[in-house]
């Protein structure tokens, strides 16, 4: 099955303020970033069936919902 590989670059929050909470739970932000020379790289490829598959080599790193990636 083909795919592309993509570099995802990591950051730093260099400010990070919640500032309020959403009716679904989730919080609103501020803030400031700076990317650094680090990153993920990322296989996108199709899957046999529809929706999303999460694989991973670092066997610590949840699979599921969990992951907000």
């Amino acid at each position: 099955m083909r795919g592309m590989f993509v570099d995802t670059p990591a950051k730093i929050n260099l400010i990070l303020n919640i500032t309020g909470k959403r009716e679904d739970g989730y919080h609103t932000l501020e803030s400031v970033m700076q990317t650094v020379s680090l990153y993920d790289r990322v296989l996108i490829r199709p899957a046999k069936e529809s929706g999303l598959t999460l694989g991973c080599n670092l066997p610590w790193l949840p699979r599921d919902r969990r992951n907000l990636a």
